[in-house]
């Protein structure tokens, strides 16, 4: 967590501001407590004069703490809301650099941990330290001036606070414990109940509302009794010491100076001075144990999303990456790490530059995961077997290398929300002349002619049908010009006719660029235009 301490050295102008306002207001706040003491002793003799001109004083220190109280409010939330921003911004960089596909990180877990768990770094990091340095300072002049006033009470003031102040951190950390209980109990009930709504015809149709009414009883019956009960006592107990500091001491000190005036130690402004003091000494103790509990979050939050910033167990190969010659795929097994079975058995292929492979087999039979292995969008912890690029085993390249050579088509495309242009493109330039071939090639021509270039497409393509977003992917990668394209049911949203011109239009600009194509398709589409075919769950490739 030490290095993502520099994002937050922008800030340092700010901090310095937050800090000076803050012990700007505080000292005010602490002026206005002794001014009011001054005045109440001067009631008390009845010195108009003397009364008059602490009031005085007193209005223009009230003026300058309210101001000083919304600048420092105002460079906290700054503080927090930017260094959050910054730190998001430098958490979605990281996680694009150190992210790989095949490395068994949860892709939602991730998404997740930007969205949320960056809070909790940031709200430590933004203001964290400075907080505690003007806490404790605070809380140290705080103490000394209850001593000016009277030191046995402050004395058994301080005995007190640290009771509380330790009690205060063995609640928190309880608290915090049973609050993440809480919260993966709340994850588990969701769960069940987007995976109840999304059987819901079936529920219906079956009458089977009452049992799975039953069950989500007793899943909340069973957090209730492991996770809320306790999680109730110890903010109970929490609130109980922020209550104690806020209402309790403050009026036990009072009462100690009551005593102490009755002996004539005391006056009685001093008495009510020391009472307020007492009361301002809650806010630093609840905010200091606070802290300490933010900081230990914080680090516990990074420990578990650290690899974003690191770039985790995933180790990237050193190898260039040549021109494709041919890749040799020789597995014996692969299974998923939290499979039970293996999806892939006895899968030997040999491709050759040049050549178009159709890939068959039943659903589920592991043909989408073998194109993944191939492209290197898989873990290859369970793989049991080879698969080489140029007689190399690909986990050998250089990923970004790699991914030069080969690209790989999804059946659901995904789209940005943003022009044509923007989705082709992703930021990158190419001359209208290559863009134009990718367009017609993929049957978008008409698409241009009709809605034109700077037609603004919808997040994921709301706005356009399923076979326009499949053709706008494939397009996506042939104007990378990919010396191996690999389509995973690319073509399957499309209606006979548009596929059929697709494909000859495809095999048209893979003669011209020497192109090498890995498809599977369930219609039929690709059987004229192969010149091998792998059937997944036979020992060998058929070749046409």
């Amino acid at each position: 967590m030490e290095k993502l301490k520099t994002i937050y050295l922008q800030f340092r102008r700010r901090r310095i501001l937050f800090f000076i306002a803050f012990m700007g207001s505080t000292l005010a706040g602490l002026i206005l407590v002794d001014l009011l003491q001054e005045m109440i002793d001067t009631a008390i003799t009845a010195d108009i004069g003397r009364f008059r001109g602490f009031g005085i004083k007193f209005l223009w220190i009230l003026g300058g703490y309210l101001a000083a109280v919304i600048a420092d409010q105002y460079l906290l939330r700054s503080l927090i809301y930017y260094g959050e921003t910054a730190l998001k911004r430098h958490t979605f960089v990281s996680f694009l650099k150190n992210f790989h596909s095949g490395s068994g990180q949860e892709l939602g877990e991730r998404v997740s941990a930007i969205n949320n768990d960056i809070s909790v770094i940031s709200f430590w990091l933004s203001k964290g330290k400075i907080s505690i340095v003007g806490q404790s300072v605070i809380l140290l002049i705080y103490l000394v001036m209850m001593a000016g006033y009277n030191l046995v009470i402050t004395g058994i003031t301080v005995v007190i606070i640290l009771g509380v102040f330790w009690l205060s951190q063995k609640f928190e950390e309880k608290e915090a414990y049973f609050t993440g209980k809480q919260q993966a109990l709340y994850g588990k009930i969701n769960a069940y109940l987007y995976n109840w709504l999304q059987n819901f015809p079936v529920i219906c149709q079956m009458h089977n509302e009452c049992y799975f009414c039953r069950r989500l009883k007793r899943l909340h019956e069973r957090g209730e009794k492991e996770v809320l009960h306790k999680l109730s006592r110890f903010s109970a107990l929490n609130d109980a010491m922020l209550n104690f500091m806020t209402n309790t001491l403050p009026l036990f000190a009072f009462a100690l100076g009551l005593l102490f005036t009755k002996t004539g130690q005391m006056t009685t402004g001093e008495t009510i001075a020391i009472m307020l003091v007492s009361q301002k000494l809650n806010e630093p103790i609840i905010l200091l144990a606070a802290l300490i509990l933010d900081k230990k979050n914080a680090r516990r939050v990074y420990e578990r999303i650290s690899d974003i910033y690191e770039g985790g167990a995933f180790q990237d190969g050193e190898r260039d990456v040549a021109s494709f010659e041919g890749m040799q795929v020789r597995i014996n097994t692969y299974q998923y790490q939290c499979a039970k079975e293996s999806i892939l058995h006895h899968v030997i292929l040999d491709v050759a530059k040049g050549d178009t492979v159709l890939i068959k087999g039943a659903s589920g039979c592991g043909k989408s995961t073998l194109l993944k292995l191939v492209c290197r969008l898989e873990d290859f912890q369970g793989l049991n077997g080879s698969i080489e690029y140029n007689h190399y085993p690909v986990e050998e390249y250089k990923t970004k290398q790699y991914y030069n050579h080969i690209l790989h088509v999804e059946q659901n495309t995904v789209l940005v929300e943003g022009s044509l242009y923007e989705n082709l493109l992703f930021g990158e330039y190419y001359a209208q002349s290559e863009i134009d071939e990718v367009l017609w090639t993929c049957v978008l021509d008409t698409f241009c002619d009709e809605r034109g270039f700077d037609f603004y497409i919808k997040e994921n393509g709301e706005n356009i049908s399923g076979g326009e977003r499949q053709r706008i992917g494939i397009a996506r990668m042939l104007l990378r010009k990919p010396e191996v394209l690999v389509l995973d049911e690319a073509t399957s949203a499309l209606d006979e006719e548009s596929r059929r011109i697709l494909l000859d239009r495809l095999m048209m600009y893979k003669q011209k660029y020497f192109m090498t194509i890995l498809a599977i398709s369930h219609m039929g589409d690709f059987d004229e235009y192969c010149n091998q075919v792998l059937a997944v769950g036979r020992t060998d490739s058929v070749k046409n």
